[in-house]
Protein backbone atom coordinates (compact mmCIF):
# COMPACT_ATOMS: atom_id res chain seq x y z
CA UNK A 1 0.00 0.00 0.00
CA UNK A 2 2.90 2.30 0.36
CA UNK A 3 3.01 2.43 -3.14
CA UNK A 4 -0.10 3.42 -3.92
CA UNK A 5 0.03 6.14 -1.71
CA UNK A 6 2.95 7.20 -3.07
CA UNK A 7 1.77 7.80 -6.77
CA UNK A 8 -1.43 9.70 -5.15
CA UNK A 9 -3.40 7.24 -3.26
CA UNK A 10 -7.39 7.38 -4.22
CA UNK A 11 -6.90 10.28 -5.28
CA UNK A 12 -4.97 9.15 -8.51
CA UNK A 13 -7.99 6.72 -9.10
CA UNK A 14 -10.01 10.16 -10.36
CA UNK A 15 -7.24 10.52 -12.50
CA UNK A 16 -6.69 6.93 -13.95
CA UNK A 17 -10.49 6.19 -15.14
CA UNK A 18 -9.31 3.76 -18.05
CA UNK A 19 -7.60 1.85 -15.32
CA UNK A 20 -10.50 1.74 -13.17
CA UNK A 21 -12.34 0.63 -15.56
CA UNK A 22 -10.13 -1.75 -16.90
CA UNK A 23 -9.50 -3.10 -13.31
CA UNK A 24 -13.41 -3.05 -13.05
CA UNK A 25 -13.46 -5.54 -16.01
CA UNK A 26 -10.65 -7.91 -14.94
CA UNK A 27 -12.62 -7.99 -11.39
CA UNK A 28 -16.15 -8.95 -13.56
CA UNK A 29 -14.02 -11.67 -15.21
CA UNK A 30 -12.50 -13.19 -11.88
CA UNK A 31 -16.16 -13.74 -10.38
CA UNK A 32 -17.40 -15.59 -13.34
CA UNK A 33 -14.35 -17.90 -13.49
CA UNK A 34 -15.23 -18.86 -9.85
CA UNK A 35 -18.51 -20.20 -10.85
CA UNK A 36 -16.21 -21.83 -13.92
CA UNK A 37 -15.56 -25.44 -14.04
CA UNK A 38 -12.29 -26.03 -13.65
CA UNK A 39 -11.72 -29.80 -13.27
CA UNK A 40 -9.36 -31.89 -15.23
CA UNK A 41 -9.60 -32.57 -18.83
CA UNK A 42 -6.51 -34.98 -18.44
CA UNK A 43 -6.64 -38.76 -19.77
CA UNK A 44 -3.26 -39.74 -18.20
CA UNK A 45 -1.91 -39.75 -14.35
CA UNK A 46 1.13 -40.29 -13.71
CA UNK A 47 1.99 -41.57 -10.20
CA UNK A 48 5.49 -41.06 -8.55
CA UNK A 49 6.56 -41.81 -4.90
CA UNK A 50 9.03 -39.93 -3.31
CA UNK A 51 9.23 -42.82 -0.11
CA UNK A 52 10.59 -45.17 -2.53
CA UNK A 53 13.23 -43.18 -3.51
CA UNK A 54 14.99 -44.70 -0.29
CA UNK A 55 14.21 -48.15 -1.46
CA UNK A 56 16.90 -48.24 -4.78
CA UNK A 57 20.43 -47.77 -4.43
CA UNK A 58 22.05 -44.30 -4.23
CA UNK A 59 24.33 -44.59 -7.08
CA UNK A 60 21.02 -45.68 -9.27
CA UNK A 61 20.28 -44.12 -12.71
CA UNK A 62 16.95 -44.58 -11.35
CA UNK A 63 16.00 -40.57 -9.81
CA UNK A 64 17.79 -39.69 -13.25
CA UNK A 65 15.46 -41.54 -15.31
CA UNK A 66 12.40 -40.05 -13.13
CA UNK A 67 13.71 -36.88 -13.96
CA UNK A 68 13.84 -37.34 -17.97
CA UNK A 69 10.27 -38.81 -18.28
CA UNK A 70 8.70 -35.44 -17.34
CA UNK A 71 9.92 -33.86 -20.83
CA UNK A 72 8.40 -36.91 -22.80
CA UNK A 73 5.25 -36.76 -21.03
CA UNK A 74 4.46 -33.50 -22.12
CA UNK A 75 5.82 -35.36 -25.43
CA UNK A 76 2.70 -37.49 -25.35
CA UNK A 77 0.28 -35.60 -26.82
CA UNK A 78 -1.98 -36.27 -24.15
CA UNK A 79 -2.98 -34.24 -21.17
CA UNK A 80 -1.68 -35.66 -17.91
CA UNK A 81 -1.83 -35.17 -14.57
CA UNK A 82 0.88 -35.59 -11.92
CA UNK A 83 0.44 -37.59 -8.40
CA UNK A 84 2.21 -38.77 -5.73
CA UNK A 85 1.60 -42.41 -4.61
CA UNK A 86 -0.22 -41.39 -1.43
CA UNK A 87 -3.17 -39.93 -3.60
CA UNK A 88 -3.80 -43.09 -5.13
CA UNK A 89 -7.56 -43.04 -3.97
CA UNK A 90 -7.62 -40.05 -6.08
CA UNK A 91 -6.65 -41.32 -9.36
CA UNK A 92 -9.07 -44.20 -8.90
CA UNK A 93 -11.95 -42.09 -8.40
CA UNK A 94 -11.44 -39.94 -11.66
CA UNK A 95 -11.62 -41.46 -15.13
CA UNK A 96 -8.04 -41.78 -16.41
CA UNK A 97 -7.88 -44.01 -19.54
CA UNK A 98 -4.16 -44.84 -18.69
CA UNK A 99 -2.95 -44.59 -15.12
CA UNK A 100 1.40 -45.04 -15.22
CA UNK A 101 2.79 -46.08 -11.69
CA UNK A 102 6.53 -44.78 -12.06
CA UNK A 103 8.44 -45.91 -8.88
CA UNK A 104 6.49 -47.26 -6.69
CA UNK A 105 8.34 -49.88 -5.09
CA UNK A 106 7.35 -50.14 -1.40
CA UNK A 107 3.26 -50.19 -1.10
CA UNK A 108 1.64 -50.70 1.77
CA UNK A 109 -1.42 -53.08 1.76
CA UNK A 110 -4.04 -50.14 1.24
CA UNK A 111 -1.91 -49.09 -1.66
CA UNK A 112 -2.17 -52.64 -3.31
CA UNK A 113 -5.97 -52.84 -3.05
CA UNK A 114 -6.24 -48.84 -4.73
CA UNK A 115 -4.20 -50.42 -7.06
CA UNK A 116 -6.13 -53.50 -7.62
CA UNK A 117 -9.47 -51.06 -8.42
CA UNK A 118 -7.62 -48.74 -10.82
CA UNK A 119 -7.50 -51.83 -12.90
CA UNK A 120 -10.74 -52.05 -13.16
CA UNK A 121 -13.34 -50.04 -15.32
CA UNK A 122 -11.30 -50.79 -18.27
CA UNK A 123 -8.59 -48.27 -17.62
CA UNK A 124 -4.49 -49.24 -18.68
CA UNK A 125 -2.21 -49.38 -15.86
CA UNK A 126 1.79 -49.27 -17.09
CA UNK A 127 3.91 -50.95 -14.13
CA UNK A 128 7.22 -49.32 -14.72
CA UNK A 129 9.95 -51.38 -12.70
CA UNK A 130 9.34 -53.34 -10.12
CA UNK A 131 6.42 -51.97 -8.60
CA UNK A 132 5.63 -53.31 -5.52
CA UNK A 133 8.32 -55.55 -4.84
CA UNK A 134 8.62 -54.02 -1.21
CA UNK A 135 5.94 -53.63 1.50
CA UNK A 136 4.94 -54.55 4.98
CA UNK A 137 5.54 -58.09 4.19
CA UNK A 138 8.72 -57.52 2.97
CA UNK A 139 10.46 -57.59 -0.38
CA UNK A 140 10.31 -60.25 -3.24
CA UNK A 141 9.19 -60.96 -6.93
CA UNK A 142 6.18 -62.25 -5.78
CA UNK A 143 5.13 -58.80 -4.83
CA UNK A 144 5.69 -57.57 -7.88
CA UNK A 145 3.45 -60.92 -9.52
CA UNK A 146 0.55 -60.05 -7.12
CA UNK A 147 0.51 -56.14 -8.15
CA UNK A 148 0.73 -56.49 -11.61
CA UNK A 149 -0.51 -59.87 -12.41
CA UNK A 150 2.58 -60.06 -14.16
CA UNK A 151 5.02 -63.40 -13.33
CA UNK A 152 8.49 -62.37 -12.45
CA UNK A 153 11.71 -64.08 -11.03
CA UNK A 154 14.28 -62.76 -9.25
CA UNK A 155 17.55 -63.86 -10.08
CA UNK A 156 20.75 -63.04 -7.17
CA UNK A 157 23.06 -61.05 -9.03
CA UNK A 158 23.68 -57.75 -10.24
CA UNK A 159 22.68 -57.15 -14.03
CA UNK A 160 21.38 -54.35 -16.20
CA UNK A 161 17.85 -53.95 -16.25
CA UNK A 162 16.58 -55.66 -19.72
CA UNK A 163 12.89 -56.50 -21.47
CA UNK A 164 12.26 -59.51 -23.93
CA UNK A 165 8.89 -59.11 -25.22
CA UNK A 166 7.51 -63.44 -25.38
CA UNK A 167 4.27 -63.06 -27.02
CA UNK A 168 5.61 -61.52 -30.27
CA UNK A 169 1.88 -62.40 -32.00
CA UNK A 170 -0.09 -59.85 -30.01
CA UNK A 171 -1.75 -57.10 -31.70
CA UNK A 172 0.58 -54.53 -29.40
CA UNK A 173 4.00 -56.83 -29.89
CA UNK A 174 3.26 -57.69 -33.51
CA UNK A 175 5.82 -55.84 -35.92
CA UNK A 176 8.46 -55.12 -33.12
CA UNK A 177 12.09 -56.17 -33.99
CA UNK A 178 12.98 -59.92 -33.48
CA UNK A 179 15.30 -60.16 -30.24
CA UNK A 180 13.84 -56.84 -28.67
Amino acid sequence: WGFFDRLGGPRMLDRAPAIVAAAGKLNDLMARTLKTDRGTVSEVAFVVDHHSMLCIHPHSYLPGFLYYQLPELARMGAPFDIYFLSDIKAVARRPYKLVILFNAYWLNNAQRQAIAALKRGGRTVVFVYATGIAGENGASAENVSSVTGIRIRAIDRRMPVEVRVAAASHPITRGLAKGL
